[in-house]
């Protein structure tokens, strides 16, 4: 076995099982990128200031999601770079752009790029000369530079951030909670929304919001709510500002942390938190049936399938369903309980590389498998797989047992994976 691209969770690091270095990008593209999460924002325009070889990425995205028109690029050319001031440069490609408008957007979302870091380019002197020029227009401050990511928060977590920042604090609707902070909708009938909905509370996604001033009436809740991780840093920086109470509520898989998360929440709204046994009941008896379905059907779990995914194979595991892999190349701080009940309890237990060079010639002949996830469909050649990302809101123990169902649809059904895992951004508009 080479220990480069997988290794036994019992000879595993915490939190990183494997060296940092160069890495692979599998043609696995289902997770979102920053475009797909820019056009959350209703009404708004993006623009992207970067060479040619960057900028084909990010318009081919909005070409695939038919939304061309939602996006602008000012291409920076190497005399640009080299010999003349980027903060000038920068400035004057996005007020060319802007001027050539027959009608400015309410919003722009603007990336700078690596090179702007690189040659100390003044973005706070771009930004307040555009504020001026054009007072009408929301300028929202993002970044496209994944050079900082191993350092610094992610392009995606600036991105999240970035477009809460322009949310105003308004006078409080006592009775309306936001969930904000992941790109796909939670299901209406998670306990999140019994537990809102029978304290009397309105609830509110950002994909409620149809408008941009719908969007910046945000910031009037009196709840704000995050589930998925990289969303956090953003949702807690707006509450902090707006003096909204804030809750991050994961995607816990463990009983006691998914009961830990709804007392929070049930404490907040100022109501008892209902007995949750029939439901914990319920999981239980799903996953044993799953069990008894799928009998001993090797099973692989990724980690862009599920923010949780070594948490999520802990309770498979402890149903006696066989899995076998999980596909992760690094564990979440909020994982260490489940890894270590893991490296006691399920030593074997493979730990497997997604990003590291060897994985571009790993053999994928695990076609026998049942994957959770598109990364572990793809790495295991497998045709039998739970086509989801970040956990498609499948919050607490609905959530799980409307996952068991889908893993019983993928153990009975095929699925096109070839044609299927290289698709950008799952769950969005696309013409492909």
């Amino acid at each position: 076995m080479d220990k480069t691209i997988a290794v036994k969770i019992k000879d595993a690091s915490f939190p990183a099982p494997f060296k940092a270095g160069l890495e692979f990008n599998a043609p696995v593209h289902g997770t979102w990128n920053i475009v797909h999460i820019g056009m959350q924002l209703p009404g708004s325009h993006q623009v992207y200031i970067c060479a040619d070889n960057c900028m084909r990425g990010v318009i081919m995205t909005a070409a695939e999601m038919d939304m061309l028109d939602r996006i602008s690029g000012v291409v920076l050319e190497e005399h640009e770079m080299v010999s003349e001031d980027i903060t000038a440069v920068t400035l004057e490609g996005i007020r060319e752009l802007l001027l050539k408008f027959d009608e400015l957007p309410p919003a722009v979302i603007v990336f700078p790029v690596c090179v702007h870091h690189f040659l100390n380019c003044d973005l706070e002197y771009v930004y307040s000369n555009l504020e001026k020029e054009f007072p009408g227009v929301t300028f929202i401050r993002a970044f496209m530079d994944p050079i900082m990511q191993k350092l610094h928060i992610t392009p995606e977590q600036t991105l999240r951030r970035a477009m809460l920042e322009v949310v105003p604090s308004s006078e409080r609707h006592e009775k309306t909670v936001n969930i904000l902070g992941s790109d796909m909708p939670l299901f209406k009938d998670s306990e999140i929304f019994d537990l809102i909905h029978k304290a009397g509370y309105e609830t509110r996604e950002i994909f409620d919001t149809k408008t941009f001033e719908e969007y910046m009436e945000l910031g009037n809740a009196s709840l704000n709510i995050c589930n998925y991780p990289t969303g956090d840093l953003g949702v807690k920086s707006f509450s902090e500002r707006c003096s909204i109470p804030y809750l991050y509520l994961p995607f816990a898989v463990l009983p006691e942390e998914i009961e830990e998360g709804e007392r929070r929440l049930a404490v907040s709204l100022g109501i008892e938190l209902p007995d949750m046994t029939d439901l914990k009941t319920g999981l239980d008896n799903a996953l044993d049936e799953l069990r008894a379905y799928i009998q001993d059907k090797p099973v692989a779990i990724d980690y862009t399938a599920h923010p949780r995914p070594f948490g999520l194979a802990y309770l498979l595991l402890e149903h006696g369903i066989n899995v076998k892999k999980v596909y992760a190349d690094s564990v979440s701080l909020e994982e260490e309980p489940a890894f270590g009940l893991l490296k006691e309890k399920y030593p074997d237990l493979l730990i497997e590389a997604t990003i590291a060079p060897g994985c571009r010639v790993s053999e994928r002949l695990d076609g026998d498998y049942l994957a959770i996830g598109q990364k572990a469909a793809w790495f295991c050649g497998t045709k039998h797989f739970v086509n989801i990302i970040e956990a498609k809101g499948l919050y607490g123990y609905k959530g799980l047992i409307r996952l068991s169902e889908l893993i019983k649809d993928a153990y009975d059904n095929e699925s096109d994976t070839e044609d299927i895992v290289p698709r950008k951004g799952l769950g969005c508009v696309s013409c492909i």
